[in-house]
């Protein structure tokens, strides 16, 4: 037993398997943290495109998220009491998933 203390190669590899072990506890209980956290913190919304008030949020996302990189756009016409059809168009964010700051 004295044998194996006394070798460097061997303490050494006990180092380095202790070292590992203690990163990799270290970053599973920082996953588990962060998955916590998100369970905590975060708040998943599923509102379907029929509802009357979808286009409401996508306008609020819009005023509140500018930079939104995948977008959609809504176009609506209207013809005024002289025949003219008037043709407004709108930029809003597209659909998927949004992360969202909210203060």
């Amino acid at each position: 037993m004295t044998l194996l203390k006394s070798n460097p190669y061997f303490s050494a590899g006990f180092g380095l398997v202790g070292v590992g072990a203690g990163l990799a506890l270290l970053r599973r209980g920082s996953t588990a943290l962060m998955q916590y956290g998100k369970r905590q913190l975060y708040v998943s919304i599923e509102l379907p495109s029929t509802d009357k008030s979808y286009w409401w949020l996508m306008r609020w996302m819009r005023d509140k998220a500018p930079r939104q990189q995948h977008l959609t756009i809504r176009t609506s016409q209207q013809r005024d009491a002289r025949g003219v059809m008037q043709t407004d168009y709108e930029f809003l964010p597209g659909t998927g998933q949004h992360l969202l700051r909210y203060v």
